[in-house]
Protein backbone atom coordinates (compact mmCIF):
# COMPACT_ATOMS: atom_id res chain seq x y z
CA UNK A 1 0.00 0.00 0.00
CA UNK A 2 2.94 2.29 -0.60
CA UNK A 3 1.91 5.87 -1.14
CA UNK A 4 -1.47 5.50 0.55
CA UNK A 5 -2.52 7.95 3.27
CA UNK A 6 -4.80 7.29 6.22
CA UNK A 7 -6.30 9.81 8.64
CA UNK A 8 -6.98 8.43 12.12
CA UNK A 9 -9.15 10.40 14.53
CA UNK A 10 -8.97 9.82 18.26
CA UNK A 11 -5.37 8.97 17.53
CA UNK A 12 -4.09 9.81 21.02
CA UNK A 13 -6.18 7.01 22.56
CA UNK A 14 -5.39 3.32 22.94
CA UNK A 15 -7.40 2.27 19.89
CA UNK A 16 -6.12 5.16 17.78
CA UNK A 17 -2.53 4.26 18.61
CA UNK A 18 -3.14 0.63 17.63
CA UNK A 19 -4.71 1.75 14.36
CA UNK A 20 -1.72 3.98 13.63
CA UNK A 21 0.71 1.14 14.26
CA UNK A 22 -1.15 -1.36 12.08
CA UNK A 23 -1.71 1.04 9.19
CA UNK A 24 1.94 2.11 9.31
CA UNK A 25 2.99 -1.53 9.15
CA UNK A 26 0.70 -1.94 6.13
CA UNK A 27 2.60 0.85 4.34
CA UNK A 28 0.22 3.76 4.84
CA UNK A 29 1.39 7.26 5.62
CA UNK A 30 -0.43 8.01 8.86
CA UNK A 31 -2.04 11.33 9.79
CA UNK A 32 -3.30 11.70 13.36
CA UNK A 33 -6.05 13.84 14.83
CA UNK A 34 -7.24 14.33 18.39
CA UNK A 35 -8.53 17.14 20.58
CA UNK A 36 -5.08 17.69 22.07
CA UNK A 37 -1.72 16.00 21.85
CA UNK A 38 1.93 16.96 21.81
CA UNK A 39 3.30 17.35 18.30
CA UNK A 40 6.66 16.23 19.70
CA UNK A 41 5.20 12.75 20.30
CA UNK A 42 4.04 11.91 16.83
CA UNK A 43 5.62 8.45 16.68
CA UNK A 44 4.46 6.90 13.41
CA UNK A 45 2.45 9.99 12.47
CA UNK A 46 3.60 11.93 9.43
CA UNK A 47 1.41 14.85 10.49
CA UNK A 48 -0.63 15.69 13.58
CA UNK A 49 -3.79 17.80 13.80
CA UNK A 50 -5.48 19.05 16.96
CA UNK A 51 -9.25 19.27 16.43
CA UNK A 52 -12.50 18.78 18.28
CA UNK A 53 -14.62 17.12 15.61
CA UNK A 54 -17.86 18.08 17.33
CA UNK A 55 -17.02 21.63 16.22
CA UNK A 56 -17.89 22.68 12.67
CA UNK A 57 -14.99 25.14 12.61
CA UNK A 58 -12.48 22.53 13.79
CA UNK A 59 -13.76 19.94 11.33
CA UNK A 60 -13.44 22.37 8.44
CA UNK A 61 -9.98 23.42 9.58
CA UNK A 62 -8.95 19.75 9.76
CA UNK A 63 -10.18 19.11 6.23
CA UNK A 64 -8.24 22.09 4.89
CA UNK A 65 -5.10 20.95 6.73
CA UNK A 66 -5.33 17.35 5.53
CA UNK A 67 -6.11 18.28 1.94
CA UNK A 68 -3.28 20.79 1.88
CA UNK A 69 -0.80 18.29 3.31
CA UNK A 70 -1.69 15.13 1.42
CA UNK A 71 -4.71 15.67 -0.79
CA UNK A 72 -7.81 13.57 -0.24
CA UNK A 73 -6.85 10.66 2.07
CA UNK A 74 -7.18 7.09 0.84
CA UNK A 75 -8.69 6.00 4.15
CA UNK A 76 -10.23 7.62 7.22
CA UNK A 77 -10.60 5.71 10.49
CA UNK A 78 -12.89 7.45 12.97
CA UNK A 79 -11.87 6.27 16.44
CA UNK A 80 -12.83 9.47 18.24
CA UNK A 81 -15.70 8.99 20.65
CA UNK A 82 -16.63 8.89 24.31
CA UNK A 83 -18.42 6.78 26.91
CA UNK A 84 -20.58 7.42 29.93
CA UNK A 85 -22.54 4.79 31.88
CA UNK A 86 -25.74 6.03 33.43
CA UNK A 87 -29.33 4.93 33.87
CA UNK A 88 -31.68 7.15 31.90
CA UNK A 89 -33.38 8.67 34.93
CA UNK A 90 -30.00 9.57 36.41
CA UNK A 91 -28.36 10.85 33.25
CA UNK A 92 -27.25 14.48 33.36
CA UNK A 93 -27.72 16.91 30.50
CA UNK A 94 -23.95 17.37 30.30
CA UNK A 95 -23.37 13.61 29.92
CA UNK A 96 -26.07 13.39 27.24
CA UNK A 97 -24.53 16.31 25.36
CA UNK A 98 -21.06 14.77 25.67
CA UNK A 99 -22.17 11.40 24.30
CA UNK A 100 -23.99 12.92 21.36
CA UNK A 101 -21.18 15.33 20.53
CA UNK A 102 -18.29 12.88 20.82
CA UNK A 103 -19.94 9.93 19.08
CA UNK A 104 -22.65 11.21 16.75
CA UNK A 105 -21.93 14.84 15.91
CA UNK A 106 -18.24 14.12 15.34
CA UNK A 107 -19.16 11.37 12.86
CA UNK A 108 -21.51 13.66 10.93
CA UNK A 109 -18.93 16.45 10.85
CA UNK A 110 -16.31 14.06 9.50
CA UNK A 111 -18.67 12.90 6.76
CA UNK A 112 -19.74 16.46 6.01
CA UNK A 113 -16.21 17.70 5.32
CA UNK A 114 -14.57 14.60 3.80
CA UNK A 115 -17.22 12.54 2.01
CA UNK A 116 -17.66 15.09 -0.83
CA UNK A 117 -13.90 15.07 -1.42
CA UNK A 118 -13.75 11.28 -1.53
CA UNK A 119 -16.77 11.11 -3.85
CA UNK A 120 -15.17 13.72 -6.11
CA UNK A 121 -12.03 11.62 -6.22
CA UNK A 122 -14.16 8.50 -6.74
CA UNK A 123 -12.35 6.19 -4.35
CA UNK A 124 -11.58 5.82 -0.65
CA UNK A 125 -12.51 3.99 2.52
CA UNK A 126 -14.13 5.30 5.69
CA UNK A 127 -14.28 3.07 8.75
CA UNK A 128 -16.24 4.14 11.82
CA UNK A 129 -16.18 2.60 15.28
CA UNK A 130 -19.72 1.84 16.34
CA UNK A 131 -20.76 -0.44 19.17
CA UNK A 132 -22.36 -3.83 19.49
CA UNK A 133 -24.16 -2.42 22.54
CA UNK A 134 -26.29 -0.31 20.21
CA UNK A 135 -27.85 -3.47 18.76
CA UNK A 136 -29.32 -4.49 22.12
CA UNK A 137 -28.74 -1.82 24.78
CA UNK A 138 -28.52 -2.86 28.41
CA UNK A 139 -29.24 -0.93 31.57
CA UNK A 140 -27.09 2.16 31.85
CA UNK A 141 -26.19 1.99 28.16
CA UNK A 142 -29.21 3.79 26.70
CA UNK A 143 -27.69 7.18 25.90
CA UNK A 144 -24.38 5.77 24.69
CA UNK A 145 -26.18 3.21 22.55
CA UNK A 146 -28.48 5.89 21.13
CA UNK A 147 -25.47 7.89 20.01
CA UNK A 148 -23.83 4.85 18.45
CA UNK A 149 -27.09 3.78 16.78
CA UNK A 150 -27.22 7.22 15.22
CA UNK A 151 -23.67 6.69 13.99
CA UNK A 152 -24.75 3.37 12.46
CA UNK A 153 -27.55 5.18 10.61
CA UNK A 154 -25.10 7.75 9.26
CA UNK A 155 -22.84 4.96 7.97
CA UNK A 156 -25.72 3.24 6.18
CA UNK A 157 -26.88 6.52 4.62
CA UNK A 158 -23.38 7.58 3.61
CA UNK A 159 -22.80 4.23 1.89
CA UNK A 160 -25.97 4.80 -0.13
CA UNK A 161 -24.90 8.34 -1.00
CA UNK A 162 -21.53 7.05 -2.21
CA UNK A 163 -23.06 4.57 -4.65
CA UNK A 164 -21.75 4.99 -8.18
CA UNK A 165 -18.23 5.54 -6.86
CA UNK A 166 -15.57 3.32 -5.32
CA UNK A 167 -15.95 5.02 -1.94
CA UNK A 168 -16.83 2.53 0.80
CA UNK A 169 -18.25 3.38 4.19
CA UNK A 170 -18.40 0.76 6.94
CA UNK A 171 -18.49 0.46 10.71
CA UNK A 172 -16.92 -1.98 13.15
CA UNK A 173 -19.06 -2.79 16.20
CA UNK A 174 -16.83 -4.09 19.01
CA UNK A 175 -18.25 -5.51 22.23
CA UNK A 176 -15.76 -4.46 24.94
CA UNK A 177 -12.32 -3.19 23.96
CA UNK A 178 -9.38 -4.29 26.08
CA UNK A 179 -8.10 -0.88 27.15
CA UNK A 180 -6.60 0.36 30.44
CA UNK A 181 -9.71 2.43 31.31
CA UNK A 182 -12.00 -0.57 30.76
CA UNK A 183 -9.78 -2.76 32.90
CA UNK A 184 -9.88 -0.17 35.67
CA UNK A 185 -13.65 0.14 35.45
CA UNK A 186 -14.27 -3.64 35.28
CA UNK A 187 -11.43 -5.24 37.27
CA UNK A 188 -13.27 -8.54 37.81
CA UNK A 189 -14.04 -9.15 34.13
CA UNK A 190 -12.41 -11.84 32.01
CA UNK A 191 -10.15 -9.69 29.84
CA UNK A 192 -9.38 -12.62 27.53
CA UNK A 193 -12.93 -12.36 26.14
CA UNK A 194 -12.56 -8.74 25.18
CA UNK A 195 -11.51 -7.40 21.78
CA UNK A 196 -7.91 -6.24 21.60
CA UNK A 197 -7.31 -2.87 19.90
CA UNK A 198 -4.75 -4.54 17.65
CA UNK A 199 -7.24 -7.13 16.45
CA UNK A 200 -9.81 -4.44 15.66
CA UNK A 201 -7.12 -2.47 13.82
CA UNK A 202 -6.27 -5.52 11.71
CA UNK A 203 -9.90 -5.71 10.59
CA UNK A 204 -9.93 -1.99 9.78
CA UNK A 205 -6.79 -2.40 7.65
CA UNK A 206 -8.40 -5.28 5.77
CA UNK A 207 -11.44 -3.14 4.93
CA UNK A 208 -9.10 -0.59 3.35
CA UNK A 209 -7.27 -3.11 1.19
CA UNK A 210 -8.30 -3.74 -2.44
CA UNK A 211 -9.92 -7.06 -1.51
CA UNK A 212 -12.20 -5.18 0.91
CA UNK A 213 -13.75 -3.12 -1.89
CA UNK A 214 -17.02 -5.12 -2.13
CA UNK A 215 -17.84 -4.48 1.56
CA UNK A 216 -19.92 -1.32 1.77
CA UNK A 217 -22.49 -0.06 4.23
CA UNK A 218 -21.67 -2.93 6.59
CA UNK A 219 -22.16 -2.86 10.35
CA UNK A 220 -19.73 -5.56 11.40
CA UNK A 221 -20.05 -6.96 14.95
CA UNK A 222 -16.69 -7.78 16.52
CA UNK A 223 -17.66 -9.71 19.62
CA UNK A 224 -14.46 -11.32 20.83
CA UNK A 225 -15.41 -14.01 23.34
CA UNK A 226 -18.56 -12.28 24.57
Amino acid sequence: MAGKTVLITGAAGTLGAAMAERFSEAGFRVLGCDRSHSNSERGVFAKWFNADLASSADAEKLAVGVLSFSGSPDAIIHCAGGFRWSKLDELSQSDWDFLMASNLTSSWQLLRVFLPKLKERGVGSLVFIGSKAALQPGAGMGAYSAAKAGLHALVAAAAEEAKGTEVRVNALLPSVLDTPPNRRDMPDADFTKWVSPGALADIAVSLCQPFGAPIRGALIPVSGGL
